[in-house]
């Protein structure tokens, strides 16, 4: 069996809605560079640790080394710097390829949005047929200090009150929208909410409900306006789920 490394803490966590977590615990597998780990993480102390990190998976970054194996190192933080600096350290041990991964959850509790109004009733005027639409907008990401890039999504355009839904996180949206300075290349996949709810049809036997299943981008980045944003989605959700801002080959951003 292969050694893991159980030394190791963030001493505060802190997640994309801006709760913090104190004493959450990381692990390692073997050959994991010993300088990174001293230098991202504490020392495990004895206090008590009481599993915040079984809500979500938290934001890392995943990266494969030049010997082949792949390990993941959480960030505390989505600030900027400390996104960076971990990329350069790594990049310096040796880590020839790196992508950062959203923090992750299947379900946000609802007391996170206090006075937030979820749908209790079924769609029922969704179609069978998809008809897209290209959505343009501006985002503020977690890989830059400071400016929006922008970036193009696609949604179904029925029903419209769902479609407003998914457009309400949304800085300056617009139907096939361009823009010079797009941010596609950089590899961004932005924070967004997971909207969750139910449906029926007419024909179906009685009792039959369908899952609906929508995303809707968040351009802000601020914690405490990511939560805020939660007024124009929740009357499309029964609940929701969040995935945070990953980045596909985030090393090369970084020098």
């Amino acid at each position: 069996m292969a050694s893991v490394n159980f030394q190791r803490m963030i001493g505060t966590y802190t997640d994309d809605f801006g709760n913090t977590y104190p004493n959450v615990n990381v692990k390692f597998g073997a050959n994991v560079p010993a300088a990174v780990i001293q230098q991202l993480y504490a020392a495990r102390t004895a206090e008590v640790n009481c599993g915040a990190v079984k809500l979500f998976s938290p934001r890392s970054l995943v990266a494969i080394f030049q010997n082949g194996t792949t390990h993941k190192f959480p960030l505390a933080t989505r600030d900027t710097a400390d996104i960076e600096e971990a990329v350069i350290l790594l990049k310096d041990n040796d880590a020839a390829c790196i992508d950062l991964e959203g923090e992750s959850w299947s379900l946000v509790p609802s007391t996170f949005f206090s006075g937030a109004n979820f749908r209790s009733t079924p769609w029922t005027d969704i179609p069978d047929a998809k008809v897209q639409q290209s959505v343009s907008f501006d985002y503020t990401p977690d890989i830059q200090s400071s400016g929006t890039i922008r970036l193009t999504t696609t949604m179904e355009t029925n029903p419209t009150a769902l479609n407003a839904c998914q457009k309400s996180g949304l800085t300056s949206p617009e139907v096939i929208g361009g823009g010079i300075c797009s941010g596609r290349s950089l590899g961004v996949t932005p924070r967004r909410f997971k909207i969750q709810a139910l449906s029926t049809k007419s024909g179906d036997p009685a009792g039959t409900e369908r899952r609906v299943a929508r995303q809707a981008i968040i351009s802000a980045k601020g914690g405490s306006e990511i939560k805020g944003k939660i007024t124009g989605i929740a009357p499309c959700a029964y609940c929701v789920g969040y995935e945070g801002e990953s980045v596909k080959n985030v090393h090369l951003l970084f020098n």
